[in-house]
Parts: C-alpha cells; structure tokens; sequence
C-alpha cells in the first residue's frame, strides 16, 4: 500500500471520529468556533510515520501508521499553493455538513459545520485535502463561565491523540444517553486481513489513564495552550468527562 492510500485508510477509516474530536477541541481551545468559521480558516494536521521496525508493509497495523505530530488552526493564504481550490473545498464542506444534519441524532445540537483540514506528512511531500466535522456547540458558551470545561476538551483531545498514536479506533456511542463513552475497537489481523473488532475487555479507568499518560508525556503540545497545575487533581471520571463533552451533563 503506498503512502496515500495508507493515510486515507488510517484517517478515513481507522481515526475519523478521533480526529474529528481533536480538531473540535483544538478550534474550542484556540479562538473558538465562530473565529474557526467566520473566516477562510483550515485545520492544518501535521504527521509523521510509525517506523516500520523492518517489517513487511503488509504486517503493519493500519491503525498505527502514523503519528500526529500537530494541529493548529491557520488562515487559509498561510498555506499558499497547498490550497488549489477553496471554492471546491468549502463547497463539499458544505455538503458533507447538510448529510450530517439530515442523517444524525443530536440532541444536544452540538454539530457546527465542517471545516477543511490539510493532513501533512513531514518529510515526504505528500499532503492530502480533507474534511473534519467539528462539534462543541454546547460546549463553547459554558468555558466561558466554568473552567472545569476547558479541562475536559483537554482531556477528549489527549484521549483521542494517544488513541491515533496506540492504534485503538474511538467511535460514537451507538445510543443516545445510555453510553455515556465512545465505543472502543481495536484493528487485529486475521489470516491475511486486517480486520476492527470490539475491546470488550476494555476499561476505562486502566486504559484511559494511560492514553492521557502516554499522550502528555508527547514532546509537541504546541496545538494547545499552556495546561494548568495538575497537582492534587482527583483522578479522572471518564464517565464524566465524555458525558460532559457531548452535553449530556446538563438537564
């Protein structure tokens, strides 16, 4: 598999809801939804590849084929030649929202819109134009009040980068209220394919400790502003946490 289609599978296939995640908190964290969308904006992921290990392309997980390296929001002229045609982008962007808003529950009207995303891989010229679904609409109005929130799309963002970088696939709850958390898979080899498969013994207080271990121990948090003290924090309820970034906390 060449480079581009290994990157259309890992971020269309294996990682679309975590990245659709962490490109909503970093637009929450970092001037907010109507600075994100009122102006010729794009979301700008930086990658990098796994290494290979010596090991036959065909043995590599096709979740773990690459790592984020970046995200930031920029203006649509910071990126020059990269954008070829805004209009045709923004235009699917458009597009792909309305299928949003005519085929999905949201209770909470949390969806905003879509906003073009460039997927940059360092070091081998390859960039590829996408789109990512962003969400925290009820989320936006109650940071400015309730510093508790901040910290929980932190939180949802760090999950979902040390998920990509694990190779573990977060996809949304099957049902409205009643799962309170994403559903968890894991990409698995049987015979020659590569096939999801649910992580039925999966736990949270274990595993989601140690994706936000493993995602703040990253040497590039530049997507993200400074983190408050984390000193004498209790430790985390994920339940919560998730709850609180779907907007199912509140009545």
């Amino acid at each position: 598999m060449g480079l581009a289609d290994a990157l259309k599978v890992w971020s269309e296939v294996c990682h679309n809801y975590s990245l659709s995640v962490i490109g909503s908190g970093t637009i929450l964290l970092n001037g907010g939804i109507e600075s994100a969308f009122n102006t010729p904006r794009v979301l700008f992921v930086r990658l990098r590849p796994q290494k290979l290990d010596g090991r036959d392309d065909s043995e590599h997980n096709p979740a773990k084929t690459f790592v984020i390296h970046g995200v930031e929001l920029v203006d649509k002229k910071e990126l020059g030649p990269a954008i070829y045609d805004w209009g045709e982008w923004t235009g699917e962007c458009r597009r792909i929202a309305n299928v949003i808003r005519e085929t999905t529950i949201d209770p909470t009207h949390n969806f905003v819109g879509v906003l073009p995303t460039l997927h940059m891989v360092t070091d081998t010229g390859l960039a590829t134009c996408n789109y990512t679904p962003v969400y925290g609409r009820a989320l936006e109005s109650r940071m400015l009040v309730d510093g508790r929130i901040r910290e929980v799309v932190r939180d949802v963002v760090d999950l979902c980068l040390g998920a990509t970088t694990s190779g573990i696939t977060f996809a949304p709850p099957t049902t409205i209220y009643s799962e309170l958390v994403p559903r968890v898979e894991f990409t698995v080899k049987r015979g020659k394919k590569w096939v999801r498969e649910s992580a039925a013994a999966w736990n949270w207080d274990d595993a989601g400790n140690l994706l936000l271990q493993l995602r703040r121990g990253h040497a590039d948090d530049s997507h993200r502003p400074p983190a408050s003290s984390e000193t004498q924090k209790p430790p985390p309820d994920f339940n919560q946490i998730w709850a609180t970034w779907y907007g199912w906390d509140v009545g």
